[in-house]
């Protein structure tokens, strides 16, 4: 069997032996029950009870409060049940009911009530709403509201628009609608997106055509590009913004030190215009 007594006495064999073997193992102290007394005397009405606990003094919440209150002396205006009808003295200034009984009652009977009765604005029948923002008493009523609803709007006047693409007119189905249809609008998409265009010279033929400011093509056609022999795409991944400076730099067009860079095999160090 293992013991701790054992133990501890092999632990100071190899690390203090000169010290005493005899090794006391303390035990926590078991504390006996707590004997209640059979009954004791409340000290504000001097009820016999039998107490919960050894330290009760009082023999129910009441007296405990009436106690503490006369030592505060806080006396609080009589108040009267709403019911029972009873009269009683609060403890608390927000004290309604006398006991917890009659606040049971109160908020049991609160949940039982019935709820409102509403006016159906259709029918005019009277009804009991299952939930608070109900207006009408059956789905009927509410499918005849909203034909009543689409019929006036249909009923109102219909503005035209211009169509900002095409420019024809139409009745829009929204106030917020632009276009006549999709095709209008994924033009205009389109368009905006080609909105920045740059002139630029063909190297091969020097035609002055217009490009997309995210072309990379230096060319106004393909068969340009095949009689130069530069394959499509070829050019270097760099900005049009960088493009754009190094060619002013040099005092020369877009096209022209592109196409010095591209087919020439140029540098910018030899082409910049040092003052």
């Amino acid at each position: 069997m293992f013991s701790l007594k054992k133990f501890f006495s092999r632990l100071l064999k190899k690390f203090a032996p000169e010290k005493s073997l005899a090794v006391k193992v303390v035990k926590p102290e078991i504390k006996p029950p707590e004997v209640l007394p059979v009954e004791k005397t409340c000290l504000v009405c001097g009820k016999s009870f039998k107490p919960i606990k050894s330290h009760q003094v009082f023999c129910s919440a009441d007296c405990r409060d009436k106690f503490h209150n006369e030592k505060k002396k806080v006396d609080h205006p009589e108040k009267t049940c709403p019911v029972c009808g009873k009269s009683f003295t609060p403890v608390r200034k927000t004290q309604v009911f006398c006991s917890t009984d009659c606040w049971f009652k109160f908020y049991r009977e609160k949940k039982k009530a019935d709820p409102l009765e509403k006016t159906c604005p259709i029918c005019g029948k009277s009804f009991k709403p299952k939930k608070f923002n109900q207006i009408f008493c059956s789905e009927k009523c509410a499918k005849k509201a909203y034909d009543r609803r689409a019929a006036e709007r249909e009923g109102e006047e219909k503005i035209e628009l211009t169509c900002d693409f095409c420019h024809t007119p139409f009745t829009p189905d929204h106030s917020r609608r632009k276009y006549c249809s999709e095709f209008c609008r994924k033009k205009a998409g389109a368009k905006k997106s080609f909105a920045k265009k740059i002139e630029i010279h063909c190297p091969e033929c020097g035609k002055i055509f217009q490009t997309s400011a995210d072309a990379a093509d230096a060319f106004c056609s393909d068969k340009c590009r095949q009689k130069s022999g530069v394959k499509k795409n070829s050019a270097p991944k760099k900005s049009l913004d960088d493009w754009m400076k190094e060619a002013a730099a040099c005092h020369m067009s877009y096209g022209q030190y592109r196409a010095a860079v591209e087919f020439l095999g140029k540098t910018f160090e030899e082409l910049v215009v040092r003052e």
